[in-house]
């Protein structure tokens, strides 16, 4: 006869049997479906490129797609226009790209879509890659110039966030790339399990649910002097890669424009904000947007970096005001 302590040790053997059913069914279900989807773009394979090292590989999805030239589709309602549009080119890094939204929610496909309605079509090109600095953006910039034979009316920077992240990391080794994003990605194959993982924390809520792969930690230093070498660091870089980006425009007529974007508020951040803005002062060319969302911090960012639909239609709207300005200034 069984006694009342082995009855409950058979229940609690039962119970465990039955979630590992249960979680093996699961993993069985979520790798047969994992086969269907199709490549996931929003953390794809990237492929090697002259001069600034990695852009994203070509693929296609429901959610995210990249063009053969490395470039994330952009949603243009002024390519139906009978006027001819305007060519404006958007660099920044993975908040511009658009990690985590559909095409059509990009801030460049937004901005394309509210100077079109504001009567100023413009074809927007997506050139925002991830973990980009602004130094990246000047290469990619010149490079596209001198070698595609392309020619912008109007092209736009929206920075802040890698170039901060660079400066702040251990050892401060400027010269070297965030490994983590090429070095298991570029050019290699990924597993179905691995393809089911990224297609989750593609989404935002899967991307609070799994660890999804985001780029590297902005880390708080803890004396203010190392905020302030990190701020001024950042500052030094930043400066230099407008006056390159400023030298390309007068010699092949585009107007620029480049933009702070705005960050999580922290000491460092806020103390880089800083920098950069007394470095750029009285540049025309150059607006802050550090305090763009000072009354709605909280709802900008979905994931602690990435901004939301909200944020993102915001920062479209304001770049979008001054870009028509630029456009009928040109014209």
């Amino acid at each position: 006869m069984l006694t009342s302590v082995s009855m409950n040790a058979l229940r609690a053997l039962r119970a465990v049997w039955l979630c590992a059913g249960v979680l093996a069914a699961f993993v069985a279900l979520a790798e047969a479906v994992c086969a269907l989807l199709p490549a996931r773009p929003d953390h794809p394979r990237f492929m090697t490129r002259d001069y600034v090292m990695w852009r994203h590989a070509p693929a296609a999805g429901p959610r995210a797609g990249v063009d053969a030239r490395g470039l994330r589709v952009t949603v243009n309602p002024a390519a139906l226009s009978s006027r001819e549009p305007a060519v404006v080119w958007l660099f920044g890094g993975a908040t511009t790209w658009g990690r985590g939204v559909r095409d059509e929610e990009t801030i460049a496909s937004r901005l394309a879509r509210h100077l079109t309605e504001a009567g100023v079509p413009a074809v927007v090109s997506n050139r925002g890659e991830w973990s980009y600095v602004a130094g990246h953006e000047a290469v990619a910039l010149a490079r596209e110039l001198i070698l595609g034979g392309e020619r912008p009316d109007l092209v736009m920077f929206l920075d802040g966030a890698e170039d901060l992240a660079l400066a702040s990391a251990p050892g401060h080794q400027a010269d070297r790339t965030f490994s983590w994003l090429h070095d298991s990605r570029l050019d290699g194959p990924t597993s179905e399990r691995e393809d089911l993982l990224e297609f989750l924390s593609g989404s935002r809520l899967g991307s609070r649910l799994l660890s999804a792969p985001a780029p590297p930690a902005v880390l708080e230093p803890d004396s203010r002097a190392a905020r302030v070498a990190i701020a001024r660091r950042v500052a030094r870089r930043y400066q230099a890669s407008a006056a390159a980006v400023e030298a390309l425009a007068g010699e092949f007529g585009f107007a620029p424009l480049l933009y702070w974007q705005p960050l999580p508020r922290t000491p460092v951040s806020r103390a880089a904000g800083r920098a950069v803005a007394r470095a750029m002062a009285g540049r025309s060319e150059f607006h802050d947007l550090s305090g763009l969302f000072d009354t709605e911090r909280p709802e900008a960012f979905f994931d602690g970096a990435d901004y939301t639909g909200k944020a993102d239609e915001r920062i479209a709207l304001r770049l979008s005001v001054d870009a028509a300005r630029a456009l009928e200034r040109a014209r």
